[in-house]
C-alpha cells in the first residue's frame, strides 16, 4: 500500500531541481580552504506548490508574502539553508530550503524562500 502511495504522489512530479550547499572546499595547490558553492545533487525529480499570498505587515506598510513549498521522494535529503535550482513549468529559479524537511511516508516537503544570497 505504501509503494502505491508513493508511486501515485510521484506521479505529480513536474519539475527538476539541483541541490547546492555552501561548503568548505580546499585548493589543492595552495592547501587554503575557501567556501564554494558544491552541487551535491541534480536532477531530482520534484515539485513546486504555491499557497495563498497573504499580507504580511512590517511597520506600516502592508507586503504580499508568498508560500512556496516543494515535494520530493522520500529517500533525498536537503539540509535546512540548501540552494536550490527547480526547473518546472519552462520557468527557473533559485530558492532557499528554509527549514528542516517534513518527512512522510510517500514524500518529504520543504518550505522555500527565493534564494537572494548565501548568509
Amino acid at each position: 500500500m505504501l509503494a502505491g502511495m508513493r508511486a501515485a504522489v510521484e506521479t505529480l512530479y513536474s519539475g527538476r531541481m539541483d541541490v547546492v550547499e555552501y561548503l568548505p572546499v580546499e585548493d589543492e595547490k595552495t592547501g587554503i580552504t575557501a567556501h564554494q558553492e558544491v552541487t551535491v545533487l541534480e536532477n531530482v525529480p520534484c515539485r513546486l506548490s504555491y499557497g495563498k499570498a497573504a499580507a504580511a505587515t512590517g511597520g506600516n506598510a502592508a507586503e504580499n508574502v508568498q508560500e512556496i513549498r516543494v515535494y520530493f521522494a522520500p529517500d533525498i535529503s536537503i539540509r535546512p539553508g540548501s540552494k536550490l535550482v527547480v526547473r518546472q513549468n519552462g520557468m527557473e529559479a533559485a530558492y532557499k530550503a528554509s527549514g528542516v524537511p517534513r518527512r512522510y511516508a510517500s514524500h518529504n516537503e520543504v518550505a522555500l524562500e527565493y534564494f537572494e544570497r548565501w548568509t
